[in-house]
């Protein structure tokens, strides 16, 4: 079977948690840790009072200074110079479209050009195309997702789902589920799947 990789951007590639908290709890004097994150319902970890005010926080956070220092999630930029010369890679993200300048401006920066494509889905937003949709379009075998939720519905499709493991993805998975704690077991799945990458 000929695999193609796709992934998802925030904390997958993005370090886009550990910001944004830097980001929240320098402006609003709060103590909010990483660990603290059980959930991408940011208002059920005490970030935001309801669903409306933690998308204002996300809004804010975008146009500040803090967004421009997302950082890439460690390992990851190894992980794609690895792959990028066999395929371009779709990045299907939750984020909404209004960000798009912003988000491809800091993977122009970090990633090799030509490497990938960007998709936004709109999971999270009320649009109709949501990831699990964009992977069958794109024809994706194996994708890169950390919210659970998410991971569940793609694996759905019989897509084969990588999830790296983070505070807020813990719970029973399925058999398509993958739950991955570092990029050199990724590799291990991929190779065990088909693919050569000289290891």
């Amino acid at each position: 079977m000929e695999i193609k990789i796709g992934m998802d951007l925030d904390e997958v590639i993005a370090d886009f948690v550990r910001t944004f908290l830097r980001f929240y709890n320098e402006r609003y004097n709060k103590k909010v840790d990483y660990n603290d994150i059980r959930t991408y319902n940011f208002w059920e970890n005490g970030v935001g009072e309801n669903k409306k005010d933690s998308i204002r926080l996300v809004d804010e956070f975008h146009d500040s200074e803090y967004f421009d220092k997302i950082g890439l999630v460690e390992g990851t930029r190894e992980f794609i110079y690895k792959i990028h010369s066999q395929e371009i890679i779709p990045i299907i993200t939750a984020r909404p479209h209004k960000y798009s300048i912003k988000t491809e401006d800091f993977l122009t920066r970090n990633l090799p050009r030509g490497t990938f494509e960007v998709l936004y889905s709109g999971d999270f937003h009320g649009v109709r195309k949501n990831k699990a949709d964009l992977c069958n379009e794109t024809g994706v075998t194996h994708y890169f997702e950390d919210n659970l939720k998410y991971a569940l519905e793609i694996a759905q499709r019989g897509i084969t789902v990588l999830l790296p493991n983070r505070p807020w993805n813990q719970g029973e998975t399925s058999r398509n589920v993958l739950r991955i704690k570092s990029w050199n077991e990724a590799y291990k799945i991929l190779a065990i799947s088909g693919r050569n990458y000289g290891y």
